[in-house]
């Protein structure tokens, strides 16, 4: 039996400004800061050669703003899906993005909020792991090649932690 792979590039919005007065909490915009860590990040998914398929993303404009800053450095036309679960889910609603994403790709990425951004890396790694605003961690996941079920937990293999003196 041949194992084959399949990697999540899980990502927490980058840096964003916060609420104004009567501002709903979706329409926060990143901040230049955000836009900077958002772009190092794509970089980061470029440098390790990462082929990302499909993307799924919170509708929130601080994610999708995350999304469209990366994904002009990772690849060329991804397939992207906005999802309610990924804004206000849980992490077991994370998981069924990784289920469905995973299922004929060979890497996704999932753009979230804290914390359940967090405690589903958590979840599917078996680390503890708190993500910071702008914050991405690979995770690689065996697969047997004449099944597409996953195996959990996944290991970490990469990891990307911007910081503001170096974006």
């Amino acid at each position: 039996m041949h194992l084959a792979k399949r990697y999540l590039i899980l990502a927490r919005h980058a840096d964003a400004v916060p609420a104004g007065p009567g501002e709903k909490d979706r329409s926060h915009v990143l901040t230049d800061l955000g836009v900077r860590q958002a772009e190092a990040a794509g970089n980061f998914i470029r440098q390790e050669k990462m082929n990302v398929d499909e993307f799924w993303c919170s509708p929130a404009a601080r994610a999708t703003q995350t999304l469209t800053a990366m994904t002009g450095l990772a690849v060329s036309n991804p397939s992207v899906h906005l999802t309610e679960d990924l804004y206000s889910g849980s992490p077991d609603d994370y998981l069924r993005a990784l289920w469905h994403g995973l299922e004929n790709t060979q890497a996704m990425m999932l753009i979230g909020h804290n914390p359940t951004v967090s405690l589903f890396a958590s979840r599917i790694t078996g680390a503890t792991i708190s993500l910071s605003t702008g914050a991405v961690v690979v995770v690689a996941f065996p697969l047997a090649s004449d099944t597409t079920q996953l195996s959990l937990p996944g290991k970490i293999v990469g990891q990307f932690i911007p910081s503001a003196n170096k974006i």
